[in-house]
């Protein structure tokens, strides 16, 4: 009987479970089928507070076929903790005589446009060259707010070309082939036709999310305004 091969979901959100992130990579794996693979899932936010925790991460690295990340965009790159656990595997890499991986990335943003990820997956596609795995490729989603952890079976309509995309990478695992450019194609769509109702929306909740944290008043504040 042929051996199961291990693929390893690593969340780089800060928000773990109830991120964005989650949902993407969760979306995913739901759409491999357990009988060929042996699943495990990891986040960075809980994973990187122990020496005995890195250490573990590091040995499903070690024995993973394909790694998956699914992290949010920050500042144009990954979160430090994601960047810190790249660097981690890496130098392992170097220092074990690991099995070959693949390694697929998924970067979120609550920008409108998608295209906003393109330097961190040009980030993770580095790690690849440099950690000597094959880049299987990086999804980009924009307007990643507009999901806000919430299940994808859940997101109804406004995530039904991110669902179309996911099923395409997930065909693609299964049946050991080239992810497809639709797949690409599909996540970059925008989740809403009017920019305008994205920003309108998020404006509205970022309000909304500092009168609840009582900062309110503060929200024009230019802590970093030289004024001299």
């Amino acid at each position: 009987m042929k051996e199961n091969k291990n693929l390893m979901l690593i969340i780089g959100s800060p928000r773990a479970k109830s991120s964005t992130s989650a949902s993407l990579g969760n979306y995913l794996i739901k759409k491999v089928n357990n009988d060929k693979f042996n699943i495990k899932i990891r986040y960075t936010a809980v994973d990187l507070k122990s020496a005995i925790s890195r250490s573990n991460l590091l040995k499903d690295v070690e024995q993973a076929d394909i790694l998956v990340l699914s992290f949010p965009l920050y500042v144009d790159s990954l979160p430090a903790p994601v960047i810190r656990l790249l660097d981690l595997i890496e130098k392992n890499q170097r220092k074990t005589n690991t099995k070959e991986k693949k390694f697929l990335a998924i970067s979120n943003c609550g920008f409108p446009e998608a295209e906003q990820n393109k330097t961190a997956i040009s980030i993770c596609k580095q790690f690849c060259i440099d950690s000597n795995m094959e880049w299987l490729g990086g999804l980009m989603l924009g307007m990643g707010a507009a999901i806000n952890g919430k299940p994808l079976d859940k997101a109804e309509k406004i995530a039904k070309n991110i669902k179309l995309s996911l099923e395409l990478v997930a065909e693609s695992i299964l049946n050991n082939r080239k992810i497809p450019e639709e797949a690409f194609q599909y996540i970059e769509k925008p989740l809403l036709k009017s920019k305008f109702i994205y920003k309108l929306f998020g404006s509205i909740s970022w309000r909304i999310q500092a009168f609840k944290n009582r900062v309110y008043s503060r929200l024009d504040d230019k802590p970093f305004n030289n004024k001299y």
